[in-house]
This record gives C-alpha cells, sequence and structure tokens, in this order.
C-alpha cells in the first residue's frame, strides 16, 4: 500500500486488521528513513486525514516531536462534481491532504530555495514613487494623474485590477516604486533629515534610508516581490512567499494519470508537487529517496529540477514489485508490476528532457539510472552435507549460485567493498581476459576462471592508465591453480603499489 494507506495489495478495510497492517507497514520504513537520513535531512510524509493523528505520533516518536518541523496543507481537489452535492447536503468536502515534514537534527529552517505564488492583488502600501534621481519622492496617484490625468482614479488596489495602463505603469516602474516601513538599528544623528540615501550598506545588506525627523525609515520597492511564480500558470509577476498553504495543485490532478506518458491509477502525485518539495530543501550532489515510489513521479521531477537549474541531485527508489490489477490500464499496456511501470517512465523522462535541453541549448543532465531487487547471495554460504562431505566440497568449487551473472557478482561486490552503486562499472577485455573496471580503476573485479600472472600485467597496466588515488582488487579464490599463482600475483600488484589488505578473493 501507499503511505495514504490505499491499498496496492491485499490489505483491505474488510480484513479486520487494516488500522493495525498499516501501523506495522510505516513503523519499520520510518525507522529507517531516520537511520539513513542525513544529519541535516529532511523528510516529507504525505498523508490524507485518516491516518494523519496516527502518523504524527508515530513520527513524534521516531524522530522527536523537536524534530517536526510543519504539516503542508496541500489543495488535491476542488468541490466540483460529485463534492458540489455532498457539499449541498451539508458535509464538509475535503480539498486537501496533508504533508508531514521532520528533520532528523531538529532545525526548522530547511528552506533552501523560496517558493513564490502568484499576487493577483495589488499591495496598497506600495504607494510612494521615487524620483528619476533618487533624491525625492511623491505618491504613486500623484505622479499616475500628472502623466494621465483623463484616467479617473480609484485606490491602487483596484485600479491596477481594472485599468490595464495603470497596471503596466506600475509593473514597468516597480523598482522605483515603494512602501515606507520603520527600521531600528540606525542612529538618527549619522542621517540628515529629509535626505534619502541610496545604497546604504550595513552588515552586509544593501538599504535605502531615510530620516523623516521622527525616526529612520526604510524604503522596500516593489520589484522586489516582482519574479517567477512556482504556481501552475508558472507566470512572472508579483509574486508571494509561499508557506504551508499550498494551493491549486488540483489544476495538477487532471492530467496526472498520464504524467509520465504512462496510465497509473493509484495514488499517483503531480510532478510539480514533488518537484517543488525537492526544489524548496536541496542542492546539487544532494540524494533523494522515495520509499513508496509507484510510478516513479520522483525520479521525473528530480531529472526536470536538474535541467531547469543545472544542479546534480540523484535519486534513490524502493518499491516493492506489487502486481498491476488485470484490469487496469497500466497492465492493458503491458505492464505486469509497478516496477515495470516506473522504469518505463524514467526512460520516457529521460529522453523527453534530453530532447528540450538540447533545443535550449542546454546542458544535456544525466538521465541514466540502473535497477536492482533484492535477492539472495550470488556467492554460495558453505552449508555441507554432514553424510558426505566429500561431495560438498565438489559442490563448493564453483561457489557462485547457478543462474546468477557476472555482472550480478560485481555489484554484489560493490556493496560489499563500500563503493556506490551509482558509480560507472566497465567491462574490459584485455589480452583474453575480462576485467571490471569500477569507479574509474577504484576497484578491479577479475572473475576468470583462471588467473595467473598474465592478469597481474593486465591489472598493472590499467592501474598505470587510470591512476586512480586508491585500488582495491578482487579474484575467485578457487581461479588459482596453484598457492603459488597465488602468492604471485599479489606479490606483483603489491609491487604496483596494491596494499596487502586490498587483494581480494571470494
Amino acid at each position: 500500500m501507499d503511505a495514504e494507506g490505499r491499498a496496492l495489495s491485499a490489505n483491505t478495510e474488510s480484513g479486520g486488521r487494516y488500522h493495525t497492517n498499516w501501523l506495522n507497514m510505516m513503523y519499520p520504513r520510518l525507522r529507517l528513513a531516520r537511520n539513513l537520513l542525513a544529519d541535516d535531512g529532511v523528510i516529507f510524509i504525505s498523508i490524507d486525514d485518516n491516518e494523519y493523528a496516527n502518523l504524527r505520533r508515530i513520527c513524534d516518536m521516531i524522530f522527536g516531536e523537536n524534530c517536526f518541523v510543519a504539516t503542508l496543507h496541500v489543495e488535491l481537489s476542488a468541490t466540483q462534481g460529485m463534492k458540489v452535492k455532498a457539499a449541498q447536503n451539508g458535509n464538509i468536502v475535503k480539498n486537501a491532504e496533508y504533508i508531514l515534514v521532520y528533520t532528523r537534527d531538529g532545525h526548522k529552517n530547511i528552506g533552501v530555495n523560496l517558493l513564490y505564488d502568484y499576487r493577483p492583488e495589488y499591495d496598497s502600501h506600495y504607494s510612494y514613487f521615487l524620483s528619476k534621481d533618487k533624491k525625492s519622492f511623491q505618491l504613486l496617484r500623484s505622479v499616475y494623474h500628472e502623466l494621465y490625468p483623463n484616467v479617473k482614479l480609484k485606490d491602487i488596489v483596484s485600479m491596477y485590477r481594472e485599468v490595464p495602463n495603470f497596471k503596466n505603469f506600475v509593473d514597468e516602474h516597480r523598482d522605483r516604486i515603494f512602501r515606507i516601513d520603520k527600521t531600528t538599528g540606525f542612529s538618527m544623528e549619522k542621517f540628515e533629515r529629509g535626505v534619502i540615501y541610496n545604497d546604504y550598506f550595513a552588515k552586509g545588506k544593501k538599504y535605502t534610508l531615510y530620516n523623516d525627523g521622527h525616526g529612520i525609515q526604510q524604503f522596500l520597492f516593489l520589484g522586489a516581490s516582482f519574479g517567477k511564480c512556482d504556481d501552475f500558470a508558472g507566470g512572472f509577476g508579483l509574486r508571494k512567499i509561499r508557506g504551508d498553504w499550498w494551493k491549486e495543485f488540483y489544476k495538477d490532478m487532471g492530467n496526472v494519470s498520464k504524467e509520465g506518458n504512462v496510465v497509473f491509477e493509484n495514488g499517483k502525485k503531480p510532478v510539480r508537487l514533488i518537484k517543488q518539495l525537492i526544489k524548496l530543501c536541496t542542492n546539487s550532489d544532494d540524494i533523494i529517496m522515495d520509499f513508496f515510489s509507484g510510478s516513479a513521479t520522483t525520479a521525473q521531477a528530480v531529472m526536470d529540477l536538474n535541467k531547469d537549474d543545472g544542479e546534480k541531485r540523484k535519486f534513490l527508489l524502493v518499491q516493492l514489485p506489487e502486481l498491476c490489477n488485470s484490469t487496469s490500464s497500466a497492465f492493458k499496456a503491458g505492464f505486469n508490476n509497478i516496477c515495470e511501470l516506473g522504469e518505463s517512465r524514467i526512460c520516457n523522462a529521460g529522453v523527453r528532457i534530453e530532447k528540450e535541453a538540447e533545443e535550449k541549448n542546454q546542458e544535456v543532465p544525466d538521465t541514466g539510472f540502473k535497477v536492482f531487487r533484492l535477492d539472495s547471495s550470488n556467492i554460495k554460504r558453505w552449508n555441507p552435507d554432514k553424510k558426505d562431505l566429500a561431495q560438498s566440497l565438489w559442490d563448493y568449487v564453483d561457489n557462485f549460485v547457478e543462474g546468477r551473472t557476472e555482472e550480478d557478482v560485481v555489484y554484489e561486490i560493490m556493496l560489499k567493498t563500500g563503493i556506490d552503486l551509482s558509480c560507472p562499472v566497465e567491462k574490459l577485455e584485455r589480452d583474453g581476459h575480462t576485467v571490471y573496471s569500477i569507479g574509474m580503476g577504484a576497484l578491479f573485479i577479475c572473475l576468470d576462471d583462471h588467473v595467473n600472472e598474465d592478469v597481474a600485467k593486465v591489472l598493472t597496466a590499467l592501474h598505470q592508465e587510470l591512476s586512480p588515488e586508491t585500488w582495491k582488487v578482487v579474484f575467485r579464490d578457487n581461479a588459482f591453480d596453484r598457492d603459488a599463482d597465488k602468492t604471485n600475483v599479489r606479490e606483483m600488484l603489491k609491487c604496483e603499489g596494491l596494499d596487502p589488505v586490498d587483494f581480494l578473493t571470494i
């Protein structure tokens, strides 16, 4: 099931243990999530009102009450269709779902990049107009009336909404229109009365200050409130900083089932929502992990955001291979389980992002990804038949599990040696020997059936070619025909600078 408690498998409300099963499913995942979080890491958990209170209790237990940051209210539906009738019957219809926000270390200032929503109404406090020489100012209405005496004046909020010419005038001169706020920390004796001090720097910040005889006033310019908005339209204009009310995401829901060119009806979240959660609190090289990846919305959001801002975030998705219902659109489209659907979506998104970047002459972001599944070890565990030890020895001569590939073994070795699974893996054929070079020579793996001094010469040449700062080598233990061969290979690599503890066999 997903984090909202919607059944993706056989946990149904009629089973009698729906709530218990949900708690048993969430608790260990959240404990693991806390362990995986960086010290300054942030976790977002989407939930509806059915389990909100219980999820809050679980998170307070696991993360600590002091690590709670906020509850985001996301407007995911509008009062329309069937909800209109429900409202007319006196019901309070549900328009929002919630996102709980916690941090590992308890810090509250998670915002790395501010998010902005469009502000349709003008703020009447911005009612002053700075002269061109920046030495005097007038009321905004007066300046406009001098230029356009035939326009009937109203309050500036109504004029901005109803008079296109006034709106254009304000937008064009936004860097000269300002509001006046009192400020502290400045001595009146340092500022001559009636003089505007432009570009006054103090404590690393730039101010425009004015002594009106009663105190020091600060000019706050309208231009600082203009910019690119993060709402559905994504236009440029007056904007306000977003808080815990994330509105109008129901507009994204109209097409959410088809986002990523895959059809998935169950619990899919809008790309814009996930993208903006990531944008809010991450920078380059951060890792974004999704425990309920579903159709891989998070992967698309990360790649889209990297294309937009040129950063190099990475994603790590986790999803049980839940079977698609035989009547679902996903199954009819050829997907047997949710993971297959997610893989297809990541590929689709990667192709689109690369094309868009090329069309705009942008740097093409990394859209590659690897897929792994949890399984038993590829290396046989020594468990001999005590009644026939001789046969057991023969059975373990080849200690790889039948049916597993060399690549399977390579990635298991990477895990066990602490090498990042996202590191590049290159399969090299040199002088009749196969060598896997991981991380540009940080790890060499040779799984040939026979290893001798020729292999050592190949590895020596590769080490000299790639020049990694540190390196390790791994061989099959039974690939050495004699102990002397193993000793010779070790000594040859030692002469090349390999630390003996980094000579490993399996």
